[in-house]
């Protein structure tokens, strides 16, 4: 992936670009070759190359891509130029012969519409292709594909670049000097951070990535859609939704390590979320408004063929006590805007405060009948006492604090009398939930969110029923298998789920047990590091869509825990 806050394009290794929405997360792709084996790309590469190498230049966002032809070798270098706060939208490839000479094919397939060649590349519906090479378009099946090609010496280079119609070329040396100015833009972005530990190369990654898709101060969740859970399943969901809850959890955990300036803006974007009504909608558009609905897209295959293809959210038609949780616990840690827009603070907290006992959609956004979490109760506990406590520091007479502190009583005394068994591990509230799971995987966070302190049996037992009944392979699955959330087949461990359980584990003291699932985790993400939402055990293969904004800023808490 190579991103600068406004979008974002994934590059495979081949050297292809296949995603592109550009101008923003969530507008229409450009490139879908990702979604489709007969969409829109665009290559660059040998001819005749097939897969190479990929890495990241360190601590950047910036991608190369060694390619090896007949007796030739060819770095592509991409990026999207940033320069720390304004995003250029556009794509810059950099192609340079390492070993020459070597004869480099731009191949573009492009979106359907008309197609134009022209002195300085190629036109198309929804963008331009720069290359000072001639296009020719071909026609091949039902497909059109726009040809052009080079010979490159060792050292030289070439540019090429897809923006939009009114950009500018780029000579080699220009393009260059955007590729240094948007890497020292990545390393200034976490030049003030406190990133120490055996995973602190991972923790960078992992902050920069989320930086990455935060493009109005809040990470979308990913930079795709319709990437299955379950190849050829149904479980597939539009990942370029802006989550409160994710927005709070990266602006403290941002705080947490120093990065200052992340977390300020992610609080401003949580701040202009309270202009909605409580409770605070699960999911938002990237920029905090309403998210269209969700709808099928036709006319695209799906990954493997696993349909279907979608665009936009039903997630805020579904009620849960997760985002307002989340905002009041980074209201009462941060402040900042959120101290400004107190009102709607107050009013998120006392939605909570009258509806915690509710039932609900859990952290997860399930479908189907809203049902009693635990893990929703633990949450809300979490985010009213700490409100209250920083409301009490405001002002030590201030009636809404003591209401909010009596609520996180109640549901202490809720948790303590139906939520734990006589086993001493916490369980479902009603027979809504199937006795088989007796928990989902959001429990893990009990070793911070509840009443007892992490070495608590509570908190012990239940993290070792976690990995006696939830456990598929090491990994966490999310919710009881048995459990009908509305889709067909199982859902599969999921990443987040099974890093809150290694953050978990490290606050209790089982630190080998933390360390062993962020390994495996770590060897999830490959050789650039994007976690996904999802995994197969068995085959050991990412699903979901990738990158995961969650399960990135779970791996930051759960390295800071690891540190601490």
């Amino acid at each position: 992936m190579v991103g600068d806050t406004s979008s974002a394009a994934l590059v495979a290794a081949d050297g292809t670009a296949d995603w592109w929405c550009p101008g923003r997360f969530d507008a229409p792709p450009v490139l879908d070759r990702l979604l489709d084996p007969a969409g829109a790309c665009l290559r660059v590469a040998p001819k005749a190359a097939g897969p190479g190498a990929q890495s990241y230049l360190d601590g950047t966002l910036v991608l190369v891509t060694r390619l090896s032809g007949q007796e030739s070798l060819l770095d592509v270098t991409d990026a999207m130029p940033w320069d720390g706060h304004r995003a250029s939208g556009r794509i810059v490839r950099v192609a340079r012969a390492l070993r020459g000479p070597v004869e480099v094919a731009i191949e573009l397939v492009p979106p359907a519409g008309p197609v134009w060649p022209w002195s300085e590349g190629v036109a198309f519906a929804g963008g331009t292709v720069r290359c000072p090479c001639p296009f020719v378009v071909v026609s091949e099946g039902r497909s059109r594909v726009a040809r052009a090609s080079a010979r490159l010496d060792t050292g030289e280079a070439l540019v090429v670049t897809i923006d939009h119609a009114d950009a500018s070329p780029l000579s080699p040396d220009a393009a260059e000097r955007a590729l240094a100015r948007t890497a020292a833009a990545w390393r200034g972005f976490l030049a003030g951070a406190a990133l120490e530990g055996p995973y602190a190369e991972a923790a960078a990654r992992s902050a920069v990535v989320a930086r990455a898709l935060c493009a109005y101060g809040a990470p979308v969740s990913s930079p795709v859609t319709s990437l299955p859970r379950v190849v050829f399943g149904e479980r597939n969901a539009d990942g370029r939704v802006a989550r409160p809850s994710v927005a709070a959890a990266w602006a403290l955990a941002a705080a947490a390590v120093g990065l200052a300036e992340a977390a300020d803006d992610a609080v401003r974007w949580l701040a202009d979320a309270l202009d909605h009504d409580a409770p605070l909608p699960s999911a938002l558009a990237p920029d905090g408004e309403a998210p269209p609905t969700e709808a099928v897209l036709t006319g695209l295959s799906g990954w493997r063929r696993s349909q279907p293809v979608v665009a936009g959210s039903n997630a805020p038609e579904r009620r849960s006590a997760e985002p307002a949780a989340a905002l009041l616990c980074a209201a009462a840690e941060l402040g900042g805007e959120l101290e400004a827009r107190w009102a709607g603070v107050v009013a998120q907290a006392d939605w909570l405060a009258d509806h915690w006992a509710a039932p609900d959609a859990s952290v997860w956004d399930l479908r189907g009948p809203p049902r009693p979490w635990v893990s929703a109760r633990l949450a809300a506990r979490e985010g009213l006492a700490r409100l209250a406590e920083r409301a009490r520091r405001r002002n030590p007479l201030d009636f809404d604090a003591a209401g909010w502190a009596a609520a996180a009583r109640d549901i202490e005394r809720s948790l303590l009398h139906d939520g734990v068994g006589p086993d001493g591990v916490l369980r479902p509230l009603t027979d809504a939930l199937p006795a088989s799971g007796q928990w989902d995987a959001a429990l893990a966070r009990c070793a911070w969110q509840g009443p007892w302190p992490a070495g608590d049996h509570v908190v012990r037992a239940t993290l070792d029923r976690a990995r006696a009944r939830n456990e598929d392979g090491g990994w966490l699955v999310p919710w009881p298998v048995d459990l009908d959330d509305g889709l067909p087949g199982a859902e599969p461990p999921s990443v987040t789920a099974t890093l809150w359980w290694a953050r978990a584990a490290a606050l209790t003291g089982d630190v080998d047990a933390a360390h062993e699932r962020v390994e495996a985790v770590l060897a999830l993400a490959g050789p650039l590091g994007l976690l996904p939402e999802a995994v197969d055990p068995r085959m050991g293969m990412a699903l979901g869509n990738r990158p995961s904004a969650e399960a990135h800023v779970a791996l930051l808490s759960a390295v800071a825990s690891l540190s601490a």
